[in-house]
């Protein structure tokens, strides 16, 4: 991957901001109905999404946390789950490749905590856009 320049953060997830013309492939690659769309709110969102890296076992959300970015996955797998009184995992779902997550976007919208947690299952790449962009497209 060539990288103009990258950052981790405390997460572990590694911003890493690439040459326009890879960002466009990923984009019709896998969410081609954005990559495509000439609306103003969407055209935001893909000119200015961050490519973040996340290797597996990496927390992404945890519960209770407050949901500041949206993720569009491009390869990877993450795990979206709760935890029971007694300690036990549920897996709700998992998001893949093309992927957004349900409870974030009803985070978002809501403006309340995120209920679950989302791991990363496999090392993650994704487009990661900021909530206040979100809003401004929905």
């Amino acid at each position: 991957m060539t990288a103009v320049h990258s950052s981790i953060s405390r997460t572990g997830v590694v911003t890493v901001n690439a040459n326009a013309r890879q960002r466009s492939m990923l984009w019709h690659k896998v969410y081609p109905e954005f990559a495509g769309s000439t609306e103003p709110a969407i055209r935001s969102i893909v000119d200015s999404a961050t490519q973040v890296e996340a290797p597996a076992g990496t927390l992404l959300l945890s519960p209770g946390m407050a949901c500041n970015q949206y993720l569009f996955v491009i390869s990877g797998r993450a795990r979206v789950h709760v935890l029971t009184e007694s300690g036990r995992e549920v897996v709700l779902y998992y998001i893949e490749s093309g992927d957004t997550c349900v409870l974030t976007t009803s985070c978002l919208l809501s403006h309340e905590p995120f209920p679950a947690g989302i791991v990363a299952e496999t090392d993650l790449l994704a487009f990661s856009t900021s909530a206040a962009r979100f809003e401004q497209a929905v």
